[in-house]
């Protein structure tokens, strides 16, 4: 359940990206996960481990819009 509201809050977040597309990942739209994500219920350390997954396997906000429920679940795996 924690899951699935982390990642309606990621949606939220994805909705809110800027144009800023094709580059990595502005120090904006980090804090604004790490926001998300702790709003949502999870610990620093484990939205910190949850960003540095993301921001590797998509290294442009962008890319991020194409994750799905079973990447973001697989992506947070070593961090729990």
């Amino acid at each position: 359940m924690v899951m699935l509201r982390l990642f309606i809050g990621f949606i939220l977040l994805i909705a809110s990206v800027t144009a800023c597309s094709g580059g990595p990942w502005p120090k904006g739209d980090q804090e604004k996960f790490m926001s998300d994500c702790k709003d949502e219920g999870g610990e620093k350390s484990y939205c910190s481990c949850y960003l540095e997954n993301v921001m590797e396997k998509y290294p442009n906000v962008s890319d991020f819009e194409k994750m799905d429920f079973e990447t973001a679940v697989e992506l947070s795996k070593d961090c729990e």
